[in-house]
């Protein structure tokens, strides 16, 4: 079976899509929100609260399976750094950490008020960037040390960035609701 409850699979060469079965139900919507490699491996943060898992796609054996969380919330976006692979809180009101070596899920917590702290996250040698959504501050956590800071950054509104990518020692972040 095949379709859109099924993962997106687009072939370069061939020019060719196809939707691979993971056995997910057709509710609820908004499952996943960003993905990340590690090997052979695609990890799916969770986007939703109705889903507490991270989805994974193993290319190799072409099989679908979760490893769950038990955090209640949203992560949006994700980076990878060697073995792990960290996602951004977004609702979720904890950094989540999975070691992709053991399939261990952990949660590195922080205090900020309010909620839909971050959209997405990006690396910088050893130190994830989590771009600001509602959050007043750029988020950082130092990996070596599991460590997080925050950078002011002067704006107050909210849905300021979506998406992070790093260019060298800059992050950019893209506009939604900034000028």
């Amino acid at each position: 079976a095949s379709g859109t409850n099924g993962l997106f699979n687009f072939c370069t060469g061939a020019q060719s899509f196809s939707a691979l079965y993971t056995g997910l139900a057709a509710s609820p919507n908004y499952r996943y929100d960003s993905v990340e490699v590690v090997g052979s491996k695609l990890y799916f943060g969770p986007f939703s609260s109705s889903i507490p898992n991270i989805g994974v796609y193993d290319t190799v054996a072409a099989t679908w399976s979760t490893i769950p969380t038990g955090v209640t919330g949203a992560f949006w976006g994700s980076a990878a750094l060697d073995n792990k692979v960290y996602f951004a809180p977004h609702r979720a009101p904890v950094i989540g950490v999975l070691d992709t070596a053991t399939d261990t899920f952990t949660t590195i917590a922080f205090s900020l008020a309010g909620t839909a702290w971050y959209s997405d996250a990006t690396l910088v040698g050893r130190r994830v960037y989590f771009m600001p959504s509602n959050a007043v501050d750029v988020g950082v956590l130092d990996t070596t040390t599991n460590t997080f800071s925050t950078i002011a950054t002067g704006f107050s509104n909210s849905d300021k960035w979506a998406g992070a990518a790093a260019v060298g020692t800059k992050v950019y972040g893209a506009p939604r609701n900034s000028n």
